[in-house]
């Protein structure tokens, strides 16, 4: 029953990652809602993109459709890069 929950929040992490460059991209200011507390730039770009679909789209096609590209691991990846020299002044 548990061995869902790792890969799921994994994946979940790694989605993630590529739909933050995507909503900056599409102009979406993420560190300027966050800090003012206002998130509702995010919840529509993630309306618009992911949660009208519900389960009618595959991740992969969800993807591609909200970012106009093939999930790739390199956001992932980066975004761990800068997280980690951060907090470890690397």
């Amino acid at each position: 029953g548990s061995f869902g929950y790792f890969p799921t929040y994994a994946l979940g992490s790694a989605y993630d990652a590529q739909y933050v460059h995507a909503m900056r991209a599409d102009g979406v200011d993420l560190d300027a809602a966050c800090a003012a507390g206002d998130l509702a730039p995010i919840r529509s770009w993630l309306s618009d993109k992911i949660w009208q679909w519900g389960r009618a789209k595959d991740a992969p096609e969800l993807i591609r459709n909200a970012c106009g590209a093939p999930f790739d691991a390199t956001y992932y990846c980066d975004y761990l890069d800068g997280k980690f020299r951060s907090l470890y002044n690397l």
